[in-house]
C-alpha cells in the first residue's frame, strides 16, 4: 500500500532537557485518513469514491504543506493512478507529470 512520505506521528521535542510530545495537527491527520481511503476505494474497484477522497487530501496537503511538498506528489501519484484505472489517461499523464516536477525539484 502506498502511504505519505509524511506520516502522522508523535514528534519530540526537547525543552530545556525534558522531551515533549507534540501531537501532528489534526488537519494533516485528517489527510492521511482520506488518502488511506482513497487508497482502500480504488483497490476495492470503486474508484467514483476513491477519486474525491484523493482531490480532498490533494486540497488539504497543498494548503496545509504548500504546493511543492513530497507527499503532494505522492497523493498526484494516487490520483494519477485512480484517473488511469478509470481510463481517463490524459488526467492521469498530468497529475503524474506535475508530482515528477515536484519530486525531481524537492528531492
Amino acid at each position: 500500500m502506498t502511504t505519505l512520505a509524511w506520516e502522522p506521528v508523535v514528534m519530540i521535542h526537547e525543552i530545556d532537557g525534558v522531551d515533549v510530545p507534540e501531537l501532528p495537527g489534526e488537519v494533516i491527520v485528517r489527510a492521511c485518513r482520506l488518502h488511506e481511503q482513497a487508497l482502500a476505494c480504488r483497490a476495492d474497484g470503486r474508484l467514483g469514491e476513491a477519486g474525491p477522497l484523493a482531490e480532498r487530501a490533494l486540497e488539504i496537503l497543498e494548503r496545509e504543506c504548500g504546493p511543492e511538498h513530497p507527499d503532494v506528489a505522492n497523493l498526484l501519484l494516487c490520483l494519477a493512478g485512480i484517473r488511469e484505472a478509470a481510463g481517463d489517461l490524459a488526467a492521469a499523464e498530468r497529475l503524474a507529470r506535475r508530482a515528477d516536477g515536484i519530486l525531481e525539484r524537492t528531492l
